[in-house]
């Protein structure tokens, strides 16, 4: 009879799970944490230029220096800073004038997971860790459905005329 207990607990000590660490981290980086994706995506983040990818190759915007977005409940204000002088990825500096192009959009949580409407084209935001994202957008061209992605950092500072988080540049 002891060695039928003893049997039984040391096989109840395999099939149990002991750990007391739960399953996964949520978008706040904490493990077992609550934090809700529309919680988590407010803020700015500031688009990683070098980090493009279309239809699985690396792009790089030449009339763009830096794309910003301020993402507040419901909203996300996208603002591209197209070159104004000869910055890294900006062979077209001279044609667009250093201007920032501001749009809106709706952004919403569905199915565990952040979408932009940018009219014809729908974009998946993933977490990465809590300061960086994943930017997933599928556009349907004649050619048929092209992805491109992007991953973009959160910025706790401020932006300043080129785009640059935490940048000192002064624009005329």
């Amino acid at each position: 009879m002891k060695k039928l207990l003893l049997i039984t607990i040391i096989l109840s000590m395999w099939s149990c799970d002991n750990s007391t660490e739960p399953a996964s981290k949520d978008c706040a980086g904490i493990w077992g944490g609550d934090a809700e994706l529309n919680e988590c995506f407010l803020g700015k983040w500031v688009g990683d230029m070098n980090n493009i990818t279309v239809a699985g190759e690396n792009f790089v915007y030449e009339w763009i220096q830096a794309t910003t977005f301020l993402v507040e409940p419901d909203t996300i204000t996208v603002n591209s800073y197209n070159c104004a002088e000869e910055f890294p990825n900006c062979d077209n500096w001279w044609t667009s004038g250093g201007d920032i192009v501001e749009e809106r959009y709706h952004w919403y949580v569905a199915d565990n997971q952040i979408f932009i409407d940018f009219q014809t084209v729908v974009a998946s935001i993933l977490f990465n860790n809590p300061d960086e994202i994943t930017t997933n957008m599928i556009m349907v061209t004649s050619e048929g459905e092209m992805v491109q992605s992007g991953v973009s950092h959160r910025c706790t500072e401020e932006i300043d005329c080129i785009g640059v988080c935490g940048g000192t540049y002064i624009c005329d």
